[in-house]
């Protein structure tokens, strides 16, 4: 799945590019509305076909944080139990987080809101990912305004296989099979056609941006 990062540069075509924070509504539907790049539309196995439409149906919502409290040891964020730090980049890091509710596993961006101020980019970024919903690209379900803590949470889809390759200090890693090169190139190109259907640049494809989840996709 392609994945949107702190160094992400998102941006619309020229005459939209003037648009203020959390663009409006219409910049971009929100909805999966192309086939995969080999033609058959269809996931990898039943359970992660399940799993693709659950995504897709979930809407994003915007809301205010609570005081945070201790659950089981754990530093709460609304519904949200912060377990770990599994990322960290140039303007905040990345937490697994675990609903409290509905048990579902989550990861949260945490962003000092004066990188908002200093760096548009981010703020694009936000506002273009929240109308997005492709089974190719990692979703954003809502963001958390937290006033007293002067930041702000995203809460994202959570791809539990990390990175699609892991480079080592001198920038090797174990090759692909050809197989799984073929499709996780044709499940790059899918999410790449509905960026630019939308007029929207990613930027940024490196190893670190492609996630994969535990069904290989």
């Amino acid at each position: 799945m392609l994945h949107s990062c702190d160094q992400t540069r998102v941006y619309v075509d020229d005459n939209k590019k003037d648009l203020p924070e959390f663009v409006a509504d219409t910049l971009v539907v929100s909805e999966d509305d192309d086939d995969d790049a080999d033609g058959n539309n269809q996931s990898s196995d039943s359970c992660s076909n399940e799993e693709t439409k659950k995504h897709q149906r979930r809407k994003f919502k915007m809301s205010l944080s609570v005081p945070s409290y201790s659950n089981d040891g754990f530093e709460c964020v609304n519904e949200y139990a912060l377990l770990s730090t599994i990322g960290v980049g140039s303007c905040g890091k990345v937490m697994l987080a675990l609903n409290t509710k509905t048990n579902e596993t989550f990861a949260i961006k945490i962003i000092p809101k004066k990188y908002l101020v200093a760096n548009k980019g981010i703020s694009y970024e936000v506002a273009i990912m929240k109308r997005l919903r492709h089974r190719h690209i990692v979703a954003l379900y809502e963001a958390i305004d937290a006033v007293d803590e002067n930041c702000l949470y995203l809460v994202m889809q959570y791809i539990d296989g990390g990175p699609i390759v892991k480079l080592d200090r001198h920038g090797q890693c174990e090759p692909l099979s050809e197989y799984l090169v073929k499709k996780y190139f044709r499940q790059l190109i899918s999410g790449l056609s509905y960026l630019k259907r939308h007029r929207i640049v990613h930027r940024d494809i490196k190893p670190d941006n492609i996630m994969i989840d535990k069904y290989s996709n």
